[in-house]
């Protein structure tokens, strides 16, 4: 928010889409940490948000989880993945990116 940003905070993938219905609101982008609850990841989060949305919004993902099963999980996910913690300007730097490929 302070960066400039309309941020939406949601509990789970289904929360969030609950949310952006009822707002009416459509996300340029989807930031989710990739260990969520009840076995599901931050791909399943932002595929499920794409798919209840019916449009390709780009994500990211943040994981504190260093176990290398984990890490090549989420690297193959096609989503750029950040670990964390993650500094504040490498956070906005890949915030610009996800909203630059989503204008193309």
């Amino acid at each position: 928010g302070r960066w400039g940003y309309q941020v939406l905070v949601a509990e789970s993938a289904p929360a969030a889409l609950t949310k952006l219905t009822r707002s009416r609101c459509t996300p340029n982008a989807i930031i989710a940490d990739y260990r969520l609850r009840d076995g599901f990841t931050g791909a399943d989060a932002i595929g499920y948000v794409r798919k209840g949305l019916g449009r390709q919004v780009p994500g990211l993902i943040l994981t504190g989880d260093t176990e290398p099963a984990r890490l090549a999980e989420a690297s193959a996910s096609g989503f750029e993945l950040l670990h964390k913690p993650i500094e504040a300007h490498r956070l906005q730097d890949a915030i610009e990116r996800l909203l630059g490929s989503s204008l193309r």
